[in-house]
């Protein structure tokens, strides 16, 4: 019965990990990396408004 509950909070686990760096990885990369090139390293305002909601 623990080792049930376990693996559900595992998966959970996972599924979470993945939606964090489909996210966070997946879309601003490419943002990040076109910008990178012109400008010095700052967070772009999309960037910085999912920081502000996680922190909240």
């Amino acid at each position: 019965m623990t080792l049930l509950r376990l693996l559900k909070g595992f998966l959970i686990i996972i599924i979470l990990i993945f939606l964090f760096i489909q996210i966070f990885i997946h879309r601003p990369l490419v943002q990040s990396i076109k910008s990178d090139q012109q400008k010095p390293l700052t967070l772009s305002s999309e960037e910085n408004y999912i920081i502000q909601k996680w922190l909240k």
